[in-house]
């Protein structure tokens, strides 16, 4: 149960990649376990590890799977693994390992080929650990910082909420109540940009990058998907913030029929949500809703925005 739930709130690495991996030398192993006895035993072991899963352990299965093989299987193969190793190495990794291969397979004798298969799986195997190294720290700190930030708003409102009186806030709870709307389209914008994506992740061919890294993206992302729906939030009260600020003018955004025009009274002092965000009506705010919508589904616009913001101010 604690390593379910640890796999749950995304803490530690999913099992699901450890079983593809190990899925993959399993069938292979099984394929062979007719000719090759020692494949009958690598088979079992790999069988407990896709149930209990272990990458160090899988990795060393890996080795061990191909050190098994006879030559001519393993010279058959080595293809396989020269188009995984161009998947994951870098572009220094992958120009030196060009400039000094053997090109032609048949020429190569079977020492040759053996250091090959070693040095690749190396190669190969270590990437893949410090991959899953910063996965997990990156992890770990998108969830410190979403947390934290969390905190601080909810703390923020609290603060802003009791001392409303003294900032002359007079209608807080539309205050509060149109600028959570205004968050929660920029979530829903933001949530919306990451479907997307996902769905175009699974839409493309399976091999056509490393499968193992696509997948420790997928399986680790939980964190970074809360963290785009919070910065959709926080993008979204920014644009809210440009407006009614009049900043806008910098980027010709005032006015007309998408932008929404402002009432010029100050934010929470008439009930309602929109004269409490000081829109001059409820239309206004439709539009302002929809701009959050859009702040949060493309995430570059705040950003880009903020940019020319600064740019014109250097001007």
């Amino acid at each position: 149960i604690r390593s379910r739930l640890k796999w749950a709130l995304g803490i530690e690495r999913s099992e699901l990649e450890v079983q593809a991996f190990a899925g993959v030398i399993y069938a292979a192993a099984e394929g062979s376990r007719d000719r090759i006895p020692a494949m009958r035993a690598l088979a079992l072991a790999l069988q407990r590890i896709r149930a209990r899963p272990d990458m160090p352990a899988a990795m060393a299965c890996e080795r061990l799977y191909y050190e098994a093989l006879p030559p001519a299987d393993r010279r058959a193969e080595l293809w396989a693994l020269r188009d995984r190793f161009a998947r994951v190495a870098t572009p220094s990794a992958l120009a030196s390992y060009n400039a000094n291969r053997m090109a032609d397979i048949a020429a190569m004798d079977d020492g040759q080929i053996a250091a090959e298969v070693r040095s690749l799986l190396s190669y190969t195997h270590k990437s893949y650990q410090l991959t899953q190294v910063r996965e997990v720290a990156a992890g770990r700190l998108k969830r410190w910082l979403l947390w934290s930030t969390v905190v601080f708003l909810i703390l923020l409102a609290c603060a802003v909420f009791n001392w409303a009186a003294v900032l002359g806030i007079t209608a807080p709870r539309s205050l509060f109540l149109g600028l959570a709307l205004v968050m929660l389209a920029g979530a829903v914008g933001a949530v919306m940009s990451v479907t997307r994506r996902l769905q175009g992740a699974i839409d493309s061919q399976v091999l056509a990058e490393d499968p193992l890294f696509e997948i420790a993206a997928l399986e680790l992302g939980r964190s970074g998907i809360m963290l785009s729906c919070l910065t959709g939030s926080i993008f979204a009260l920014v644009v809210f913030a440009i407006f009614y600020g009049d900043v806008g003018k910098v980027l010709g955004l005032n006015g007309g029929f998408l932008f929404p025009a402002l009432s010029g009274h100050m934010l929470g002092r008439y009930a309602g949500i929109a004269p409490a965000l000081g829109l001059a009506g409820d239309g206004d705010a439709a539009r302002m809703l929809l701009i959050a919508f859009v702040a949060g589904f493309a995430e570059r616009l705040v950003p880009d925005s903020i940019d020319r913001i600064l740019h014109q101010g250097r001007k």
